[in-house]
């Protein structure tokens, strides 16, 4: 695991400040699946990686082929923990057509909380874990 988290910092919140961990030792963001491939390229965060429950980073970014628009949030934690790591949290998207819909709730039907709602963009869907 890359300990450089001065980089890191840099790279996910725009400035290494270690006050952004003040609660708790984590701190949020949100990005996407080509901020995770260059979180996977520069060794900060594990492909085996899982917030509880959920899919790995890795299956996570397997089902991000062939799909736009999705996001991720994540948490990283502060490098004065011994548990130094970034994790995914929640992975939302934007589907147009019901059989994408079937496939993400197929996918990550074992999150802790679902939000699904339908308007002319088409299925928003949010899965998180706690």
């Amino acid at each position: 695991m890359n300990k450089d988290w001065e980089l890191r910092d840099r790279y996910l919140f725009g400035e290494a400040n270690k006050d952004r961990y003040k609660f708790g030792g984590i701190a949020k963001t949100t990005v996407t699946p080509d901020d995770i491939k260059w979180l996977l390229e520069h060794d900060f965060i594990d492909p085996e990686e899982r917030q509880n429950d959920s899919p790995s980073t890795e299956e996570f970014m397997e089902y991000v082929e062939g799909h736009e628009g999705v996001k991720f949030n994540i948490y990283a934690v502060s490098p004065d923990r011994p548990d130094y790591r970034v994790t995914i949290e929640e992975i939302s998207v934007t589907v147009q057509d019901d059989e994408d819909m079937i496939k993400f709730v197929d996918l990550f039907r074992y999150a802790d909380e679902f939000e699904l709602s339908r308007n002319k963009s088409g299925w928003k869907i949010e899965a998180w874990w706690d």
